[in-house]
């Protein structure tokens, strides 16, 4: 089993967010995304999760709930680092 390139830590969430990943590649969006977003309300401030959530939303369709992710996964960053992704804007 391969690693995620971006973990939060969570074991469990991980291995959850892997399950979306497997369904994403089979073409299963839809449910890849309920999946991760069940992942999202066990790690909230995984950025990198918000952001692949986002990439999926927009990939549904779904573009403003994408810019709601996305939006999200960058405020995640800036928490994190201080800000530092401001500067990157």
């Amino acid at each position: 089993m391969l690693g995620t390139a971006f973990p939060c830590g969570d074991p469990a969430a991980e291995r959850r967010a892997g399950f979306a990943e497997t369904l994403a590649h089979l073409g299963d969006m839809a449910g890849a995304v309920e999946v991760l977003m069940g992942v999202m309300q066990i790690v909230p401030g995984w950025a990198a999760g918000w952001f692949r959530l986002g990439e999926w939303l927009e990939g549904c369709g779904a573009v403003d709930a994408a810019a709601e992710a996305s939006d999200y996964a960058v405020a995640r960053v800036q928490d994190r680092e201080g800000g530092a992704a401001e500067a990157l804007a």
